[in-house]
């Protein structure tokens, strides 16, 4: 990702449907790829995001998160949303060790 070359602390959680793009995000400095349903409502998947990482240990109640996103989805190149929340609580059982889809 473009946010990865500028090496923050913070890391990036970016999350795609595609397994191929999961494997190239992967590749990028200080980006947790986040394997995802395909969804078409922004919101739906912004607290399915939200929820996974939870449940991976990469996100905890309260922590504030930036996202952005391009709407309509699955448009190349078509960023134009960003935004600030507040992860909610979520009733999930955290599962730091799980090597699969981190």
């Amino acid at each position: 990702t473009k946010m990865s070359k500028f090496r923050p602390q913070t890391p990036i959680i970016a999350a795609t449907p595609h397994l191929k793009t999961f494997h190239q995000l992967a590749l990028q400095w200080g980006v947790r790829p986040l394997l995802v349903d395909n969804m078409k409502d922004p919101e739906k998947l912004i607290m399915s995001c939200m929820e996974k990482s939870a449940g991976k240990g990469l996100l905890k109640e309260g922590d504030r998160v930036v996202i952005s996103a391009g709407v309509p989805m699955d448009v190349k190149g078509n960023t134009n949303m960003i935004r600030v929340e507040s992860v909610p609580a979520f009733d999930v059982k955290e599962r730091k060790n799980s090597s699969k889809n981190i």
